[in-house]
């Protein structure tokens, strides 16, 4: 969202700009400086949101670290497993992706959206036949399981070949998941199962790499992949119950559904916060005055305590979880207590 108010040691400078923060639901919240991103020049609202899907797709393709020639699955084809799709195509264009959903919806997008050529139904085909590599060498270099469920895992496993990669990026959350035949076959195949998860850089490259470094190239993807194509439905947040019905429908068309807030794209907003009466804000948010950004403001603020941002939600994503249940619910209540993402 944009920022509309600035208080404590926050100069005005940040009013007008545009952020990106990780937060619950609402249509307006205060954050500390420290505690936002700035969303670079020319890029959307509904690019910006995806934000941390595009980070968590990068996580897993610098985890999986697949070499030029390398033939790499990625099981199921939800919003991170398409992303883990379009990153490879990008940073790995001389890899062979393969990618398996039993979504027929899901799978168009990964031809269209990820131009993946090979996207298979795994309910019509075999291990035997997703093993095959066209180089004689049998089974995937790399598996990317980001379907969520044991059935993933173990295809990730089956489908992958002696001294191969399996990245786990599925969160199983309280799921007993189990893995079948870990006798004969695994025990000789020297296969490395990896878990992958975006909140730390990979050992192997904490000395070159940072959060903020990673972001960068985040931005950069967003720029390139432009991700608001996956967005699927746009919901108020008064109608947040009937999107979150919809998700729990069996096998619903949507990729990402997004709450849409009052202040997108345009809203004019006087707000009083930390108790300290200031001069009310009446320019609409996406007057020219409210673009401007200083030259000098870092992209990635990290600045003293005590010096918070009031930020005018626009998108929010959307998931069928019971924390977003939770937010989405506890908003209709007193919308203000919460916070946004974009």
């Amino acid at each position: 969202g944009h920022v509309t108010d600035s208080g404590g040691e926050a100069g005005p400078g940040w009013v007008g700009q545009l952020m990106f923060a990780f937060a619950p639901h609402g249509d307006v919240c205060e954050v500390d400086t420290t505690e936002v991103i700035s969303v670079p020049d020319g890029i959307a609202p509904e690019d910006a949101v995806f934000l941390p899907s595009v980070e968590t797709a990068l996580s897993l393709v610098m985890d999986a670290a697949p070499q030029p020639g390398d033939r790499v699955l990625v099981i199921g084809l939800g919003v991170i497993g398409l992303l883990t799709c379009a990153v490879l195509r990008k940073c790995h264009p001389f890899a062979t992706v393969v990618a398996v959903d039993p979504n027929k919806f899901r799978r168009e997008h990964a031809r269209t959206f990820a131009e993946v050529s090979e996207v298979f139904d795994p309910r019509t085909m075999s291990i035997a036949e997703i093993r095959v590599n066209k180089g004689g060498y049998n089974g995937v270099d790399i598996a990317i399981e980001v379907s969520g469920t044991g059935e993933g895992l173990n295809t990730a496993v089956s489908c992958t070949g002696r001294y191969g990669r399996v990245v786990i990026g599925s969160w199983y959350g309280t799921k007993s998941v189990t893995l079948g035949d870990l006798g004969g076959g695994f025990h000789r195949s020297h296969m490395s199962l990896i878990a992958s998860q975006v909140t730390e850089i990979p050992t192997t490259l904490v000395g070159r790499w940072s959060k903020s470094r990673r972001f960068e190239v985040a931005w950069s993807l967003i720029r390139e992949l432009a991700p608001s194509r996956l967005i699927s439905r746009r919901f108020p947040l008064e109608d947040a119950p009937e999107l979150f019905r919809l998700l729990d429908s069996p096998s619903p068309n949507i990729v990402q559904a997004v709450i849409v807030y009052e202040s997108y794209p345009r809203r004019t907003r006087t707000r009083e916060a930390n108790s300290v009466k200031r001069k009310a804000t009446t320019e609409p948010i996406d007057s020219p005055e409210a673009d401007m950004q200083p030259s000098t403001r870092s992209q990635y603020a990290t600045l003293a305590p005590k010096q918070t941002l009031t930020v005018a939600s626009h998108l929010a994503m959307a998931r069928s979880t019971d924390t977003a249940r939770s937010n989405v619910s506890q908003s209709s209540r007193n919308q203000r207590r919460l916070q946004p993402k974009v």
